[in-house]
Order: C-alpha cells, then structure tokens, then sequence
C-alpha cells in the first residue's frame, strides 16, 4: 500500500470499523483520532473509550479503598502529600504546519 498522508490515514473506514482508530468529539468541539486497544478477544467486545484519567482524579476513590478516613485524607490533601484533580481536558492537538 502507498505511504498516504495521516489526514487520509484517520479517514480509512476498515480502520475504523476495524476499531483500530477511535475517531470522536473533543472537549474543544475538534476531532480526537485515538488508538483502539492492541488486541481483541472474541469474547470481549470494545464496549468503553480509552481516554487516560486526569490527574489526581481517582486519589480520594484510590485512597478510601487503602481505608484512610477522610480526615486522613484531607491532612494528606493539606500537607501536598496528594493532590486531587478533576478529568483530563481531551483536547485536538495543534498541527506543527
């Protein structure tokens, strides 16, 4: 197959309905081209958006569930031992041309 540019490359609909590429809205309204995952198994379908968490977004769930209190959590917060933060922003890229 010729080189193509990646402009047609996220375009290429076996890509898509491959699940190879995830083609979908951006925060910003722009289009966001992803990955799909590496492999498929044919008793799991791709049911879920692989979108990576923002940071500090899961530390109060991640830390309830090691059992500190929530005092315990809020002296780490205040100390800046953790940090919490909210999703990330899935924004499109700014093109380098």
């Amino acid at each position: 197959m010729p080189a193509r540019p990646l402009s047609r490359v996220i375009r290429d609909p076996r890509l898509i309905e491959g699940h190879y590429l995830h083609v979908r809205p951006g925060d910003d309204g722009r289009f966001i081209c992803s990955p799909g995952p590496l492999a498929t198994f044919s008793r799991t379908g791709i049911t879920t958006r692989f979108d990576p968490p923002g940071f500090g977004e899961h530390t109060r769930k991640v830390l309830e569930s090691a059992g500190f209190s929530e005092r315990e959590i809020a002296g780490l917060l205040s100390a800046g031992a953790v940090v919490e933060g909210g999703t990330i922003a899935h924004v499109a890229p700014q093109g380098y041309r």
